[in-house]
């Protein structure tokens, strides 16, 4: 079965076309012109998705709720496709590690905050090797947490393979 498009002119198999479950039939453009119309007006409409979601809580959690397990499921066959191991006792390595390490734990939070709060600014680019690249807090020393060095992740893990060899 085939229908045309009111956007683009041209004739199209319907699977091109978004079905609408509330009308009980399919859209009068393809889903190609359709992705296009949505990007024109969001760019058009800064802002609305975060005001949206600010105004609706209720249906937002509604949302969440309704996917969360089709979102469980496709994570699942995600990490099965591409063989990401993790550990089953994750969850308690990570609060012994808490446990054994308060101060950097302290540290990690206090900037995690002043970075929330505006007091430090988070650059965009790595101070060893100049990219711009998602950055995380390097201490140097832990009983000084404001001083710190922001660094890639591939820079950061260098820097504490380095320490860890120098320990050894």
């Amino acid at each position: 079965m085939k229908k045309k498009c009111l956007v683009c002119r041209q004739v199209k198999l319907i699977k091109e076309f978004s079905y609408r479950k509330e009308r009980g039939n399919f859209r009068s453009e393809c889903k190609e012109c359709r992705g296009e119309i949505s990007k024109k007006w969001f760019k058009n409409h800064p802002g609305y998705q975060k005001k949206w979601r600010k105004n609706n809580p209720v249906k937002l959690r509604q949302y969440q709720e309704k996917h969360k397990e089709k979102q469980a499921i496709y994570y699942r066959r995600w990490y099965v496709r591409h063989g990401r191991k993790r550990s089953k006792q994750d969850r308690e390595l990570i609060n012994l590690w808490r446990k054994l390490n308060p101060e950097k734990c302290k540290t990690y939070y206090l900037i995690w905050y002043a970075v929330k709060v505006g007091k430090i600014k988070k650059p965009k680019y790595c101070s060893k090797c100049g990219e711009k690249r998602k950055l995380v807090a390097h201490h140097d020393d832990y009983k000084l947490p404001f001083k710190i060095r922001w660094l890639c992740y591939s820079c950061h893990k260098k820097e504490h393979n380095k320490k860890n060899k120098e320990e050894k």
